[in-house]
């Protein structure tokens, strides 16, 4: 099963806020789901939890 990763520029597009913002609602705010790293390799985020962040779930 492959699963798509979205990265900061996929979120930049989906949300038209910048890096420094998503960032923000993720690291600061904890608004947004921490993205998925295997080892220190950033992978990014997931469909899914880019609907529960729009949903409000998380």
């Amino acid at each position: 099963m492959n699963s798509k990763f979205y990265t900061y520029k996929d979120l930049e597009q989906r949300y038209n806020r910048s890096r420094k913002s998503i960032w923000r609602l993720w690291a600061k705010e904890g608004k947004l789901p921490p993205p998925l790293k295997v080892n220190t390799i950033f992978l990014g985020w997931t469909e899914e939890q880019l609907q529960q962040f729009e949903r409000g779930e998380l």
